[in-house]
């Protein structure tokens, strides 16, 4: 699953993949629910990403302290990433 892409899960909604992080030996998708205007919406969620010999599949993650480490991942390269856009210019 590539980071830009749109996806499809089991509830039938569509699902922009922001951002994929690794942690503790586990890969997890931060995605954002996209409307039928194929617009994002406020909807965001963080999925846990598996790998099966008949394909990927993702699982919701409830575990908040799991959520609150790829938020902090998330924002850490988010803020890298201006940083270094930044010193470029």
């Amino acid at each position: 699953m590539e980071i830009g892409k749109v996806i499809t899960l089991d509830d039938n909604k569509d699902y922009l993949l922001l951002e994929k992080v690794e942690l503790n030996h586990k890969e997890y998708l931060y995605a954002v629910e996209v409307g039928k205007d194929d617009m994002p919406t406020s909807n965001y969620h963080f999925l846990e990403l598996f790998h099966e010999s008949d394909g990927d599949y993702t699982e919701e993650v409830e575990d908040k302290n799991i959520i609150e480490a790829i938020t902090s991942i998330v924002t850490i390269k988010y803020l890298n990433d201006n940083i270094n856009d930044e010193q470029a210019a």
